[in-house]
């Protein structure tokens, strides 16, 4: 089986634990050195880190590779794009940082 489909599978089967919304020191810390703008996510997951990033005024989009993460995350974030893609073959264009 392919990793990505592997890693789609596994995350899939505990969407619930992926949910919780938190912000780690080092996402803080990395997030220092961006300006706000167009902010592309992969792996977003049921998309604990969109919030955070949105009141720093990101302009949010996001793709995971499990529907069912894309499906939480979209319940969750209503306005945010987020699509299934697998990262390393998305089809979004340039301007993201």
């Amino acid at each position: 089986m392919k990793p990505s489909l592997q890693n789609e599978k596994e995350f899939s089967k505990n969407v619930s634990l992926y949910e919780v919304d938190y912000w780690r020191p080092d996402e803080e810390e990395a997030v220092k050195f961006l300006k706000p703008g167009k902010l592309l996510i992969g792996g977003v997951g049921a998309g604990r880190t969109v919030g955070h990033l949105l009141k720093k005024g990101f302009e949010v989009s996001a793709v995971d590779i499990s529907p069912k993460m894309v499906e939480k995350c979209k319940e969750l974030w209503p306005n945010v794009e987020v699509k299934v893609m697998d990262l390393l073959r998305t089809s979004y264009g340039g301007g993201y940082i």
